[in-house]
């Protein structure tokens, strides 16, 4: 097995096999096969049109959710030729057969604007072969990039926060409750403090809003060191596309609304350098917010798109 095969199959026991994206996979596939297409249009339906409330069907649209995050990364891994080019064995034309399929992709095109599984598509289909150059350098951003990505997986993906800042609430409580608390200075100290076991909804988002925080800083960074590989950057800005892209604005709202709650703490007696320490960190965060919800990053691949489209 060479260097290639091992990564692909890495990549399959880190976000497919044994997982909810696997589950999907066989769920659409089945269907597809059985030309079960109501059944599909009604899983994959825009719920903004009708609501999704079945327990079964938020599963399983998780689940799909889950599979497109995986196609995401095996479009980026074969960009950098981390594993070969997608042929003819079963996996891939499995995942052709999914991607074509006309339901499925009313749901990533359509309803939900996800662009790497449409390049994956097209690469498949030998319309986008496309790879970026300096094969040494472009494994090692790819290496940065699942490091990162796995950190978001597990820490942030099925969490309570990013929900909140896609207008959910969980029980009775929003993101604005999160933005309240944060005003409370010691009591955001005491609650921040709190063991897991102990954390109520609001404490959990408390938590993840400092771990979404410096997961953006460190995705600020990538990018930045990706500067020299334009199309690469952009595929890993469109990964985190619909945070930074869809509800970007949403997105930059609502933690600039988070942040400058900091800014309303009151430092010890003649402590002014705790003081200048907040107001740095703010700043800071808010540079790195609203140049992650620009569109500048997305231009690579929504012109490569509109090319081979």
């Amino acid at each position: 097995m060479n260097v290639q095969d091992a990564n692909f199959q890495d990549l399959l026991a880190a976000y497919y096999l044994g997982t909810p994206a696997q589950e999907a996979a066989e769920h659409l596939l089945k269907a597809i096969h059985g030309k079960a297409n109501l059944q599909l249009t009604n899983l994959l339906r825009d719920y903004r049109d009708r609501q999704v409330y079945s327990d079964r069907e938020i599963k399983l649209r998780a689940a799909v959710d889950r599979l497109l995050i995986f196609y995401d990364v095996m479009e980026v891994a074969a960009l950098t030729e981390f594993i070969r080019p997608p042929d003819r064995t079963d996996f891939w034309k499995e995942t052709e057969s999914i991607l074509e399929n006309a339901q499925v992709r009313k749901y990533y095109v359509e309803y939900y604007p996800l662009n790497l599984p449409r390049l994956l598509l097209l690469r498949m289909k030998g319309r986008h072969i496309t790879v970026e150059k300096d094969a040494y350098l472009l494994v090692s951003l790819f290496v940065q990039f699942l490091e990162l990505d796995r950190r978001f997986m597990a820490d942030l993906n099925d969490g309570v926060l990013l929900r909140m800042l896609d207008s959910f609430t969980i029980d009775g409580r929003g993101f604005d409750d999160m933005v309240a608390l944060i005003e409370r200075q010691q009591e955001f100290i005491q609650r921040i403090l709190l063991p897991p076991d102990e954390r109520e909804i609001v404490d959990k988002a408390l938590h993840e809003f400092s771990l979404f925080m410096q997961f953006s800083f460190d995705l600020h960074d990538l990018l930045a060191r990706m500067r020299a590989c334009p199309l690469l950057q952009s595929e890993v800005w469109n990964h985190y596309n619909y945070w930074f892209g869809i509800i970007g604005e949403q997105l930059e709202r609502g933690l600039g609304q988070a942040l400058n709650k900091f800014l309303t703490w009151r430092p010890g007696k003649d402590n002014d350098e705790q003081a200048k320490e907040i107001q740095d960190y703010v700043t800071k965060a808010r540079t790195v917010i609203k140049e992650l919800t620009s569109p500048d990053f997305g231009k690579p691949v929504k012109e490569l798109l509109m090319k081979i489209s």
